[in-house]
């Protein structure tokens, strides 16, 4: 435990609305519209079905996604992260067990490399937590076993890979779903990446490396036995580390068996919020929780270093409505799609999908919103067709 650390912030930016006693003001306002007027509004709104957002939806459930909608705009008062601080985390027990991912040993190279260097972002030591069967111990893999690359959503600016991040129950309800089940993974590594307020990017995907370059070369899993996954944010990580994976054949060339995207965020470059009124910003923004706003400070945030052209790169951008040139969407490893019908990145997810060129199976929820499976409570059976779903697939892409 003793070597864990956590990077230094490099720079906290944001508006006002982030310092002082403005921020606590704000706060104070915020959650108490929401517990004295905006939740006995709701409760007495959604009590008359007509009213729920959806048809389907039952009282709790409207109600439930009515708060987190309201309560969103808090987070117009944080510039960074609530992850847990590396310090504390030896104290902390529960069902993860945090360890140190040591830094690249070499830069990144080829366009990340550039960008990299362009922007003076280095490698540096983060660290991640295991779950799943034997999560403790020296983490060593046995022979055949395999394993989960986990990268948590947040927009790239919050939420944490710790046990008790709301995100985590995403791999926690899968490996739960899976105890039992022989031949898939039974232990999964979810990634603390640097976000958006610590360094510019490509410092998530170096992050990402070297989350890869642990597996394979300190603990000595395969690559045929490794699965990235990621929600949201994750997901946009997910497939830009199997982007570098493909374009730049580090440590040994191969890459991962498969990908599992949830609710995947596939175009930082805004050009689907800006689809008009048949896309899934337009038709969703009044029911999914996810703040369309605050979607695009997030963007903002993390591609502040790059340049116009560079905002529709294929790495931070991998579907873009408004990019001239074909999605490069070839020689990727098998993926699994996960998304709701009622999530603002929907079209998103089902665009990917039509121009993915390996074999691609998309699951979405007919009544979900985004990242439903992080949603502690309401969403109980959607959690448990997607754990089956996944489990079904990775039963399939090892058979």
């Amino acid at each position: 435990m003793g070597g864990i650390v956590s990077p230094t912030p490099r720079e906290r930016t944001g508006s006002w609305l982030q310092f002082g006693p403005v921020r606590a003001v704000f706060l104070t306002l915020v959650y108490g519209n929401a517990l004295l007027v905006r939740l006995p509004y709701l409760a007495l709104k959604f009590s008359v079905p007509a009213l729920r957002p959806v048809k389907g939806w039952s009282w709790s459930r409207s109600l439930i996604l009515g708060m987190l909608s309201s309560l969103s705009v808090r987070r117009f008062a944080s510039a960074h992260s609530d992850r847990v601080d590396a310090k504390i985390l030896p104290k902390l027990g529960g069902d993860g067990t945090p360890v140190r991912i040591p830094r690249l040993p070499q830069p990144l190279t080829g366009t990340m490399g550039e960008l990299a260097q362009r922007a003076g972002v280095e490698s540096v030591d983060v660290h991640a937590w295991w779950y799943g069967e034997s999560h403790e111990g020296d983490h060593k893999a046995a022979q055949d076993e395999k394993v989960v690359l986990f990268f948590h959503g947040g927009g790239y600016m919050e939420f944490c890979a710790a046990p008790a991040c709301p995100i985590s129950g995403i791999p926690r309800k899968y490996l739960a779903a899976a105890r039992g089940k022989p031949g898939i993974p039974h232990k999964v590594l979810s990634l603390e990446y640097r976000q958006s307020f610590e360094c510019d990017f490509p410092g998530f995907v170096q992050d990402a490396v070297a989350a890869w370059r642990y597996l394979v070369e300190d603990c000595g899993y395969k690559p045929e036995n490794i699965v990235i996954s990621g929600d949201s944010a994750g997901g946009n990580l997910t497939l830009a580390l199997a982007r570098y994976l493909r374009d730049e054949k580090p440590f040994g060339g191969a890459s991962a068996k498969g990908l599992i995207l949830h609710s995947p965020w596939m175009s930082l470059s805004g050009s689907y919020a800006r689809a008009g009124p048949e896309g899934s910003f337009a038709q969703n923004k009044h029911v999914d929780m996810l703040n369309a706003a605050l979607l695009q400070r997030a963007a903002e945030a993390t591609v502040r270093n790059l340049s116009l052209k560079e905002l529709s790169s294929h790495y931070w951008s991998a579907v873009d409505l408004e990019r001239e040139e074909k999605a490069d969407l070839k020689d990727f490893p098998p993926a699994l799609v996960l998304g709701g019908a009622f999530d603002l990145l929907r079209d998103e997810g089902r665009d990917l999908v039509k121009l993915y060129e390996a074999p691609v199976t998309y699951y979405e929820e007919p009544l979900a919103m985004h990242d439903c499976c992080a949603v502690p409570i309401g969403f109980e059976e959607e959690h448990a067709r997607v754990a089956k779903r996944t489990v079904e697939w990775l039963t399939q892409l090892w058979a």
